[in-house]
């Protein structure tokens, strides 16, 4: 039986057509920015520029992971030489990375144009949760203009732009998650049992994820 208190949930992401307009809008427009740069990482015949520093070895070690899949590369023989040396930072996001490749093929290319992409889709989809966020706190068209104001935010657009492979906009999005499943919790009712403790698997893999994909 449904309570009263349970029907706030019901509808709890239920939008206008304003609203899911402008959303729509702040996602294009963080797509949109993060790739002006484009025609520098696509290049002539099919060569696609990644980022380099930390971006650079991310992709070492997810195009590892993508050629001997399902594999994970732990101990990195180019590192520490002649011994090699586990590496630093958790596996899971050039792992994943590896695993879209794969889904979409096989190919050299493919793994390349799929890294060159990861970053811009992380940080448009960090727009969804940022509207949560603000739709919890305050009221839909708050979470509509954080979402704008994230779609154009320098640090972000910056560390999230076509062909950067660094971690930082798994971080962004995944810490996003994580507070508003946070703030969520504490706001909404309690529910029924069965939402209980869908909400604490939701968090749990959140968190997990946290630990095991972005921190490094």
């Amino acid at each position: 039986m449904t309570t009263s208190r349970e029907q706030p949930h019901a509808s709890a992401w239920a939008v206008s057509p304003w609203i899911l307009a402008g959303l729509v809008g702040a996602l294009a427009l963080a797509w949109a920015v993060r790739s002006l740069l484009a025609d520098t990482i696509f290049l002539e015949e099919g060569f696609v520029l990644l980022g380099l520093d930390d971006s650079a070895y991310h992709a070492r070690r997810a195009f590892y992971d993508f050629a001997n899949f399902p594999d994970v590369l732990l101990l990195d023989p180019y590192m520490a030489y002649p011994d090699g040396s586990p590496i630093p930072f958790p596996p899971l996001y050039d792992w994943l990375i590896a695993l879209v490749a794969r889904l979409f093929g096989d190919s050299t290319h493919t793994f390349e144009r799929v890294a060159a992409w990861t970053a811009v889709f992380l940080a448009t989809a960090t727009l969804l949760p940022i509207y949560g966020l603000g739709r919890l706190l305050r009221a839909p068209g708050v979470g509509v203009a954080a979402a704008w104001i994230f779609a154009v935010l320098p640090a972000s657009s910056l560390l999230s732009s076509v062909g950067y492979l660094d971690h930082h906009a798994a971080v962004a999005f995944l810490g996003t998650c994580w507070l508003w499943s946070s703030i969520r919790e504490i706001q909404e009712p309690a529910g029924s049992r069965a939402a209980q403790v869908r909400r604490v698997v939701i968090h749990a893999v959140i968190a997990a994820s946290l630990a095991t994909a972005a921190f490094g």
